[in-house]
């Protein structure tokens, strides 16, 4: 366990914050109306810092062009949630005088309080509920509510130093994890000990949530489970194991995708396991400032169609990869859209292969998955260990 303190500081604070009035500046709006909730707090947790949680219902942050964020949260029926504002004020980047109760009436005062009425303000409509939104345009008829959900999640893409801290540290745990199953896996076990051994593992290191998904089966890992989504399954002297560990510290996601054979592979799982590497290795050699996303996926899929197999784009697969950050996905790349690479962003890259004809049950690979900070002038691995097919009981 890393007892070190790892996150966000002041300077991360300020960063984001001249960021975000850039934005609304160069957007043509007075102000934006952040939303989120339990599950999806990345909008909110921008705002308010990496030890803010939700809880329950719907949080938002009404955000000036001029002046500091308003913060609206908490049910008045769950006001005792104020207490952690209170005990642990010095890691919430906003005081008491900024912090209000998410009801309608709180929210339409602080419009008014700062003459918003007619002004242009920016929401995220696929986050924003829907009561809330039809109210607002009903009280605010001379108001242009105008959807930021793309801008924004665009804007949160590039990280500062202090996020990238958490995405390494957030990677840190998975390899932790990936490293330990070679010898906690065991023939006999079922498919939820080992993801309740992931998450033991993750909240031991501080993590705020995980998104856990496997597969096992003699040949077709090519896509992953929730455990809970089916009845449990076994553990045999045959199986391979598709294992996609996802953890999240800090508001910061990031995953770890591999596989694990008991005993030796048969020869096919392991071609496939050689071409889905070299795919990702080849790959991820293009990546720098200004590429297209979807340039890197055509380099995955002709590398894996020269292997002799049906590429991610051939079959009923998983993305090619993704960007990571507040939210699992804050960006599919996709050999059919544009999506130009910056800077500091941060992605994992995870190619499949199946044999040609491939049909269910048939061998197939979803793996590996490694994750990237795109750097200056290409990418770097957040990744201590690299992600070798597993051969448990060698």
């Amino acid at each position: 366990m890393n007892t070190e303190k790892i996150g966000l500081t002041l300077e991360d604070k300020n960063w984001r914050y001249s960021r975000v009035r850039k934005f609304i500046k160069d957007e043509g709006l007075d102000a934006i109306l952040l939303s989120g909730n339990a599950w999806e707090e990345s909008n909110i947790r921008y705002i308010t810092g990496q030890y803010f949680r939700i809880g329950q219902r719907y949080a938002y942050v009404l955000f000036p062009a001029d002046g500091e964020p308003e913060v609206f949260a908490f049910h008045p029926s769950r006001s005792y949630q104020l207490r952690a504002i209170e005990e642990f004020k010095d890691d919430i980047w906003f005081d008491g005088e900024h912090f209000h109760f998410p009801t309608f009436e709180e929210i339409s005062s602080y419009i008014r309080k700062l003459g918003l009425e007619n002004g242009k303000i920016g929401v995220d409509k696929v986050l924003m509920d829907a009561a809330k939104y039809e109210a607002l345009l009903k009280v605010f008829p001379n108001a242009e509510f105008t959807d930021i959900n793309e801008g924004f999640t665009a804007l949160r893409r590039v990280k500062s130093p202090g996020e990238l801290s958490l995405c390494k540290e957030s990677a840190r745990v998975c390899d932790e994890i990936w490293d330990s199953m070679r010898y906690f896996i065991k023939p006999g076990m079922y498919d939820y000990q080992i993801t309740a051994e992931w998450c033991r593992i993750m909240y031991a290191n501080k993590a705020d949530k995980d998104f856990n998904l496997m597969q096992i089966n003699p040949y077709d890992v090519s896509v992953p489970y929730w455990t809970s989504s089916h009845s449990p399954v076994r553990i045999d002297s045959n199986s391979m194991i598709l294992m996609e560990i996802t953890t999240c510290i800090g508001g910061y996601w990031t995953q770890r995708v591999g596989c694990a054979s008991i005993g030796e592979p048969e020869p096919v799982m392991v071609d496939l396991y050689t071409a889905t590497s070299t795919a990702q290795i080849n790959s991820s050699k293009i990546v720098k400032p200004g590429i297209n996303a979807k340039d890197v996926c055509l380099v995955m899929d002709e590398t894996i169609t020269k292997a002799g197999f049906l590429n991610s784009s051939d079959f009923n697969a998983g993305p090619h990869g993704h960007l990571m950050g507040l939210t699992m996905d804050e960006g599919t790349f996709s050999p059919q859209a544009d999506l130009i690479l910056e800077e500091g962003m941060v992605f994992v890259l995870h190619p499949s292969a199946a044999v040609p004809g491939f049909k269910l049950g048939e061998p197939g690979m979803f793996s590996p998955g490694n994750m990237y900070v795109v750097t200056k002038n290409g990418c770097e691995k957040l990744y201590g260990l690299d992600i070798e097919l597993m051969i448990i009981g060698e």
